[in-house]
């Protein structure tokens, strides 16, 4: 057996680990100590070796271990068994087909992060790297096709090679974040049509249609069809009900946010961490092309628990946000897609704290929802040996004071709340409408809340809330790059017990990278 059937092997069974990685974990933290569980968490996948870049995202520890053993493993590939330019140019080939199949079998990455229940950062992750190293075999096969041969683009396996060469490389020139950012739906749609025309191409590229490289395409193709299929019908399935109409939005506006609240075709079980992708035909000319992801900040439940009717919150950017805020209707036709997200289990923590900044509070407060309903459930029903938190904290940063776009949602909170009184809020509000109050500044805020003026001290607030937590800790955040970072770095450093989630919905701040800004102090701990 050669070394790339072997090579070939390894990759399917990656894929089948990657795909039971959940039961596996279970069936280990059910024979093995969960210590151990915490400290690989701790000292293997959180710690980065790799700060974060505007031009590369960071590297921890775990994930550079499966970086190497991917590069070597596919190094060795490269080199064993390869005695000319010929056998050279025909293994990095083969090795950039291989890599290919498991790049193009989601017509979605959330779509492939629900399948294999990962998060969409870690799915994300994959894709690049099996892309990345798709367009590296791809110009390894090229040098050594141009040593071998005499480029001639008249030729038409020559063309159709430089043709799937260059598709290829902007297919992931649009994954880049820089462009990602800047036309979102550009990029999403530009991405998958270069990627299927790349395979269009490297099809009439290929000499032979029956042999090891044809197979890679056609499984590859094969995969993608199939999950297309399963991709619509599930959207079928969630959409279209007999005698019910598509679902319906109401749209309101706030000043720099709109709110859609959706009547469902189908009720399904909200949890804390998912989100939809929504299409509006009605919003602009081409909008029923695209497809924007909304994370689930509320819901109203039926007589099974089910939501019945769901709101999404968006911050006004440019694009889709700004023409949906400047639309005249007030209600719409949805198309959903999803729910996705990656939903965790927080039943064992005696301590929950949300971090968010700017628009990331909408996905916390399905969390919160989602804990009080917990502890509402074990009062009314009197149940016994059930954990629920001692204590959740919700901390939120924002630029300009925007509580209305939540605040009905943080009344009825803290109405289900009034007995047991768990629920804690702190705003930092980095801008000042007017002058009446100085930097620091504390507003109170009822018995539970307070807002300061200025930028929160996140060890001060993680200090204060992990002395009152009597147990196990749980940080979940939906923030900037900056405050992941810098919260990431402050539970690494807790002597205690913390478990960090970091939301799939992360906002980033707007701005331009040469705006000056005023300098902010730190504000105060409630």
């Amino acid at each position: 057996m050669n070394v790339l059937m072997i090579y070939t092997y390894f990759l399917p069974g990656a894929i089948g680990l990657l795909f039971l990685h959940h039961f596996i974990l279970f069936i280990l933290k059910f024979l093995l100590n969960p210590a151990l569980f915490y400290l690989f968490t701790r000292y293997i996948v959180l710690p980065y070796i790799v700060r974060r870049s505007l031009f590369w995202s960071p590297i921890s520890r775990g994930a550079a271990f499966i970086h190497i053993l991917h590069w070597s493993g596919t190094l060795i590939c490269n080199i064993l068994g390869v005695n000319s330019a010929g056998a050279a140019r025909s293994r990095a080939g083969s090795l950039a087909l291989l890599h290919l199949v498991p790049a193009l079998w989601t017509p979605q990455l959330s779509f492939g992060a629900h399948f294999f229940n990962l998060s969409l950062s870690a799915y994300n992750r994959f894709h690049r790297a099996f892309g990345w190293m798709a367009l590296i075999q791809c110009g390894v096969h090229i040098i050594f096709a141009v040593r071998t041969y005499s480029f001639d683009l008249a030729e038409a396996s020559h063309r159709n090679g430089f043709i799937a060469a260059i598709t290829l490389s902007s297919a992931t020139l649009f994954f880049l974040p820089l462009i990602r950012q800047w036309a979102y739906e550009i990029f999403l749609k530009g991405h998958n049509f270069l990627s299927i025309m790349a395979s269009v191409m490297i099809w009439l590229h290929l000499e032979e249609k029956k042999g090891f490289d044809a197979f890679c395409l056609y499984f590859a193709l094969g995969i993608s069809v199939l999950t297309y299929i399963v991709y619509f019908l599930r959207q079928f399935y969630y959409n279209l009900v007999a005698g019910r109409p598509v679902a319906a939005a109401e749209l309101i506006k706030y000043q720099d946010a709109v709110k859609l609240t959706l009547t469902l075709a189908r009720p399904w079980k909200v949890r804390g961490g998912q989100y939809v992708y929504l299409t509006i035909p009605a919003v602009r000319a081409l909008s029923f092309a695209e497809s924007h992801p909304f994370s689930i900040v509320w819901w109203e439940e039926g007589p099974n628990g089910e939501a019945i009717t769901l709101s999404v919150l968006a911050k006004i950017e440019s694009g889709f946000t700004r023409a949906l805020a400047s639309s005249s209707h007030e209600h719409l036709r949805v198309w959903i897609d999803g729910p996705y997200g990656q939903c965790i289990d927080t039943k064992q923590y005696d301590s929950v704290i949300l971090i968010a900044t700017g628009i990331g509070v909408a996905a916390q407060l399905p969390y919160a929802k989602e804990l009080l309903s917990r502890q509402l459930k074990v009062e009314s029903e009197h149940l016994k040996g059930l954990t629920t938190p001692k204590r959740i904290s919700i901390v939120w940063e924002l630029q300009e004071s925007h509580e209305d776009w939540i605040y009905q949602w943080m009344d009825q909170l803290l109405s289900d709340d009034s007995k047991t009184l768990v629920l804690h809020y702190t705003l930092y509000i980095l801008r000042r409408a007017d002058e009446s109050h100085g930097d620091g500044q504390r507003v109170k805020l009822g018995r539970r809340g307070a807002a300061f003026y200025g930028k929160p001290d996140f060890r001060g607030i993680m200090d204060k809330e992990l002395s009152e937590s009597l147990g196990e800790a749980l940080v979940i955040i939906s923030s900037d790059s900056k405050t992941r970072d810098e919260v990431r770095d402050l539970v690494l450093d807790s002597a205690q017990r913390v478990d960090l989630h970091e939301h799939d919905f992360q906002p980033e701040k707007s701005g331009r990278l040469w705006a000056s800004r005023k300098e902010i102090k730190y504000a105060g701990v409630v």
